[in-house]
C-alpha cells in the first residue's frame, strides 16, 4: 500500500469513527486547510487537483458501509458567518487544520473552532438534540 493510500485509509477511518451511522457531515476550516482535498480523496479515492472553494461543495460519500452527505464549506473570512447555517442540526463536524500553519493561522483556527462549537451547541440546545461529534483533522501537504 503506497503512502497516499495509507493516508486516505486513515482519514476514512477517522471520519467513519465520527460518522458512525449518521448522514449529514460538515467540513469546515480556514481557507487553504485542505477541506476540498479531503472530500475529493474520500469521494474518488485518489488525488484530484482542486481550486479554492467559493461557497460550498456537496458530495455523497460511501464509508463504513453507509452513504453519507458531506458538505465542504469555504473557509474564506467572508464565508465564515455562513458556517452556522451548515453546522445547525448536523450529525458531525470535521474541522480541518493545516498542520504546517504558523502561529497566527493556528490562533485564528482556534478562535474559529471555538466559535463553531459555541454556535453548534447553542443550536443543538434549541432543537433539543445532542451536540454533534467533532473531529479535528490536522492535514499536511
Amino acid at each position: 500500500m503506497d503512502s497516499w493510500s495509507r493516508k486516505r485509509a486513515g482519514v476514512a477511518r477517522a471520519v467513519e469513527g465520527v460518522v458512525k451511522r449518521r448522514k449529514h457531515i460538515v467540513l469546515v476550516g480556514l481557507d487553504g486547510s485542505g477541506k476540498t482535498t479531503v472530500l475529493t480523496r474520500l469521494k474518488y479515492r485518489c488525488y484530484v487537483a482542486t481550486t479554492p472553494t467559493i461557497g460550498f461543495n456537496h458530495e455523497k460519500v460511501w464509508g463504513g458501509g453507509y452513504r453519507w452527505s458531506c458538505w465542504d464549506v469555504g473557509g474564506g473570512e467572508r464565508l465564515r458567518p455562513l458556517w452556522s447555517s451548515y453546522t445547525r442540526a448536523t450529525d458531525g463536524i470535521v474541522f480541518v487544520v493545516d498542520s504546517a500553519s504558523m502561529g497566527d493561522m493556528m490562533e485564528e483556527a482556534r478562535v474559529e473552532l471555538a466559535r463553531v462549537l459555541k454556535k453548534s451547541r447553542a443550536s443543538s440546545v434549541q432543537l433539543g438534540m445532542p451536540s454533534p461529534p467533532l473531529l479535528v483533522l490536522a492535514n499536511s501537504r
